[in-house]
């Protein structure tokens, strides 16, 4: 287990990438836990009485700025396992590239606030920017609020293939998940001007969310979108979802082999 965040500072290249891995030696090849210091789950969607737990909480789990050519990869499913932050469970930036994510488990990160004495969740399990990212057999489930979002410029050619995306915890009165109140969504690009190339492959999205895929909001519009072998469950206002401003329009959609229930 380890208590501080990681955050790597060299780069390599698409071809040629630096790799963190995790061991495959007899007696270190277990798993390898992110903990941000959070053990109370976050709070459901007004909730009272809840505690929330700051001091010496981090902010990320892993973090990544002015980089390239990663390879973050816990070898097996759950392999390495991110939770119990108090913003995002990673964090990228407009500044990073051919970021590839793999066999990550990523939950119950994000933070809490407090209204008129009714508590909720936010926060995101990643945090996504930059460009050329590939997240594969990732687990992305339970954060305070979207599982992956955009929230700015610098979003280019993301794939997301063999990963599951998915609320589970249920809130205690009423029949969604527990952060049904925070509009949480499996992907959400909520602005950023034009986006351009989003893969989604071989994946399971949902259930849980509020929109399960939210591409494109009134500030953005995402092209060339390819969808291929993917299940798409239970959204609570809508599975699949895409925003066009008048000039341009979104274009280039492609659905293939989608099933939508």
């Amino acid at each position: 287990t380890y208590t501080t965040t990681l955050i790597p500072t060299a780069s390599g290249t698409a071809e040629k990438p630096i790799t963190i891995r995790l061991a495959d030696e007899p007696g270190r090849s277990g798993q390898a836990v992110f903990f941000g210091g959070r053990s109370t789950p976050l709070p459901y969607c007004d909730q009272t009485n809840y505690h929330y737990q700051t001091n010496g909480v981090l902010d990320y789990g892993i973090y990544l700025e002015n980089v390239s050519g990663l390879v973050i990869d816990g070898g097996k499913w759950s392999g390495i396992v991110i939770h119990g932050v108090n913003r995002y469970g990673i964090r990228l930036e407009e500044t990073t590239s051919s970021i590839t994510l793999r066999y990550l488990e990523i939950y119950d990160n994000g933070y809490a606030s407090n209204e008129g004495g009714n508590w909720s969740s936010g926060g995101k399990g990643i945090n996504l920017r930059g460009n050329a990212h590939i997240f594969e057999r990732l687990l992305i489930h339970d954060n305070g609020q979207d599982a992956i979002q955009s929230n700015g410029a610098g979003v280019n050619n993301i794939t997301i293939r063999e990963s599951w995306l998915y609320n589970s915890r249920q809130h205690p009165t009423v029949n969604q998940s527990f952060n049904w109140c925070t509009h949480s969504d499996a992907l959400q690009i909520h602005n950023g001007g034009i986006v351009e190339g989003i893969t989604i492959e071989d994946s399971v999205l949902g259930p849980g969310f509020t929109n399960t895929l939210l591409l494109g909001d009134t500030e953005v519009d995402v092209n060339n979108v390819t969808l291929r072998h993917v299940l798409v469950l239970k959204g609570a206002d809508s599975n699949i979802s895409a925003h066009s401003s008048a000039t341009p329009s979104v274009n280039s959609w492609t659905l293939q082999n989608v099933t939508v229930y």
